[in-house]
């Protein structure tokens, strides 16, 4: 019998052993059911072992799956776990490898007893992103909010140096950064309404980005400069902007190099100093 973890004094959730699993593969040859239990590492561990011919297994998702774990941010959705009537894993590899790593008991809802070609129909859909959850909570600028929040995180992260591991910051983690960030919101709205001005220098995730993180030094100021960039009026060469603007002149730029030429033309504008021109050295420059 499995044991049993107290979730609240009203209810309690059986945490699936290795023997759970066989007994629900056996019944699982007979009849399609599901079952909604806690599972440990070890189980985990053992429902891998029955993954012969999944598709590769994603080590970045799998990672994102068990920080999310680690750090609270796995609400149960409802989405299942899929065992075959011959016992192997149809869906779910990844939550599993998840639950090793984050080395937690996560509660899941499994269903037993289909068929394993039955596979080749799952997650067919098109994978939702940050901006796609936030939209469903009437967040404005939702994605562009979400993809600004992205680069936001991974430049404090990396103490202004670079944006390189935003690879690695999950949907739950951007989603609750946007929420709880109004200024967040407030650079995507910024960088939208002004986008037909910058449009052919650089992407709208660089201008909320920029926006957002020069804002936090000096609002009224972030704003002159950028405005300056994105329009290009009342300047002349030597002009910080003006040197930001004809680096954004010919081939297309990278972000982190979007983001390094804004932030020298920035440091520039602050220290009323002339620019003449606003190289790209590899890392992000200290903002002044």
């Amino acid at each position: 019998m499995a044991t049993v973890t107290k979730i609240a004094p009203e209810r309690q959730v059986p945490v699936a052993t290795i023997d759970w699993l066989n007994r629900c593969i056996e019944r699982g040859k007979s009849e399609i059911f599901t079952d909604r239990v806690y599972i440990s590492p070890g189980v985990a561990n053992a429902i891998l072992e029955r993954n012969p011919d999944n598709r590769n297994l994603s080590a970045t998702k799998a990672e994102h799956y068990a920080r999310d774990m680690a750090e609270g941010r796995w609400p149960e959705n409802g989405e299942t776990i899929i065992i075959a009537r011959d016992g192997l894993l149809n869906d779910g590899q990844h939550r599993m490898q998840a639950v090793i790593d984050a080395n937690l008991a996560i509660p899941f809802l499994f269903v037993f007893g289909v068929a394993r070609e039955s596979r080749t129909t799952v997650d067919q859909g098109k994978a939702r992103g940050a901006g796609d959850y936030l939209s469903m909570d009437g967040i404005q600028y939702a994605k562009n909010a979400a993809t600004a929040a992205k680069f936001i995180i991974a430049y404090e992260r990396a103490e202004g140096r670079n944006i390189a591991q935003r690879s690695k910051i999950t949907n739950a983690e951007i989603v609750a950064r946007v929420k709880g960030d109004a200024d967040m919101i407030a650079s995507a709205a910024y960088a939208h309404k002004r986008l037909n001005e910058y449009r052919s220098l650089f992407s709208h995730t660089v201008m909320a980005t920029c926006h957002y993180i020069l804002s936090d030094i000096h609002k009224v100021e972030a704003e002159a400069f950028l405005e300056q960039v994105a329009v290009g009026e009342n300047i002349k060469r030597g002009d910080p902007a003006f040197a930001v603007r004809q680096a954004f002149m010919g081939d297309k730029r990278e972000r982190q190099d979007a983001m390094e030429i804004i932030f020298h033309g920035w440091n520039a504008y602050r220290q009323n100093r002339p620019l003449k021109l606003a190289k790209c050295y590899g890392t992000l420059p200290a903002l002044v």
